[in-house]
């Protein structure tokens, strides 16, 4: 006797701030470390329109044969990695669209951002590529790590850091967004055959890109694409294989939100703000340029904090005390400087208006700089 188990996955209805509500395109990346050199063999970039379609101009994969001489080998792999993302930054950046990054795993996060670091570093990489990893930087991450930038200009007259700053993250990690959401039927940490067989296959409706997962599931993990580097275009094909299962992931993961929730927006909380290729600000003198990147990392956080208040009945399911509304505009009636408020209840799409007078409350843009 035979016994099939139905894959089970449920909802665990969280309301997250770092999870974007909706997206116009979508960045995939992953990269490939080698261990024993501590750099990267090989990566895939693809872009996604809003529906999970391909951009095929923006989708390529790149790795190196594991005898190339290994600076040699560094330079070529990651002058074509920046290249290709700053292509892809470019485009995102020349009409107003709204777009996430995304990577599978912490692992991956970390290996693109010392690989962009040490790329910098380099004293045989073009000025060209230095400047075109540190703007890729600055536009990935928005952490304390961006402080090791300045470690780079030692020798230089100045130092650079973003010109500008981001509250919602930009760089999403699917393995987190699924662990801390989502419950599948299996013990402990969720492996990536996991999330295959009780998440995306039941979800996933491309006959062609389900046969050919079905087929090479267990190679695209990264210990095996390691394993398996022996085939420049082996690891190219998986690589990307591997940045369509993740853009699979993603669109199981708003399907079972939609499913199990009436209001997907109070549970995914915010959009993302228009993208923008962030230029470098420069500083002439080091201790300054550091002063001035503490000094808007510690508004960024004092703002978050702020922010995080607000939020806890969303985070916590903290509800009882309350009912949760979403603003939606407000009036003004000229004769007696009355403004009427909108709002939304979140549970049943129910309209309330309400008046509110301009002497009770001072209405501001949610922003960090009136935030703080």
């Amino acid at each position: 006797m035979v016994i099939l188990f139905k894959p089970f996955f449920k909802f665990i209805g969280v309301a997250t701030t770092d999870f974007p509500q909706k997206t116009d395109h979508n960045l995939l990346i992953t990269m490939s470390l080698d261990p024993l050199r501590s750099r990267p063999f090989g990566w895939g970039i693809c872009l996604y329109t809003s529906d999970r379609e391909i951009k095929q101009d923006f989708r390529e994969s790149e790795s190196i044969s594991n005898g190339e001489e290994p600076l040699e080998a560094f330079i070529f792999l990651m002058s074509k990695f920046v290249t290709t993302l700053e292509k892809c930054f470019e485009y995102l950046a020349k009409d107003p669209l709204r777009a996430c990054v995304f990577v599978y795993s912490e692992r991956e996060k970390k290996t693109i951002r010392s690989s962009l670091l040490e790329t910098m570093s380099s004293k045989t990489i073009s000025s060209e590529i230095k400047h075109g990893a540190k703007r890729c930087l600055f536009n990935l991450f928005e952490d304390s790590s961006l402080l090791l930038v300045s470690r780079n200009n030692d020798d230089d007259d100045f130092t650079e850091f973003p010109n500008e700053w981001r509250e919602f993250p930009r760089l999403i990690i699917l393995e987190q967004a699924i662990r801390e959401n989502i419950a599948i039927n299996v013990p402990g940490f969720y492996r990536l055959i996991d999330i295959w067989e009780q998440l995306v296959k039941p979800k996933l409706k491309d006959q062609n890109l389900l046969n050919s997962l079905k087929e090479n599931i267990g190679k695209i993990d990264l210990e095996e694409i390691y394993a398996s580097w022996n085939s420049q275009e082996r690891i190219n094909k998986f690589h990307l294989l591997r940045i369509d299962f993740g853009n699979a992931v993603i669109k199981a993961y708003y399907e079972l939100f939609k499913e199990s929730t009436y209001d997907i927006a109070s549970k995914l909380i915010f959009k993302p703000p228009i993208f923008t290729f962030t230029e470098t600000k420069t500083f002439k003198n080091h201790d300054l340029g550091k002063l001035y990147f503490f000094k808007r990392l510690e508004i960024i956080a004092e703002c978050k904090q702020v922010k995080s208040k607000r939020m806890k009945d969303f985070i916590q399911n903290e509800t009882v005390c309350g009912i949760q509304l979403r603003f939606e505009k407000c009036i003004r009636k000229e004769e007696d400087l009355e403004w009427i408020v909108k709002f939304t209840i979140l549970n049943g799409e129910k309209e309330l208006k309400t008046k509110l007078f301009c002497k009770e409350f001072i209405l501001v843009e949610d922003n960090p700089k009136v935030n703080i």
